[in-house]
């Protein structure tokens, strides 16, 4: 019923930039933001190192 799974994961220092914008209109916010990212040791072999990501945020407020 159960098996064992085995990994390769394992942590890896990295760094991350981004920006953006966030639109605030009464009780929601919208967000846009704009990144990279950079993993040492693994570089290049990560398949997500130095490219452009994106990402949308949504939130709503609940107490004031």
């Amino acid at each position: 019923l159960f098996r064992s799974i085995e990994s390769d994961a394992e942590v890896v220092p990295g760094l991350t930039w981004s920006t953006g914008l966030i639109w605030q209109m009464e009780q929601f916010n919208l967000g846009l933001l704009l990144g990279k990212d950079y993993a040492s040791e693994i570089g290049d072999q990560w398949q997500y190192h130095g490219k452009l990501w994106w990402s949308f945020g949504i939130g709503f407020v609940f107490l004031q």
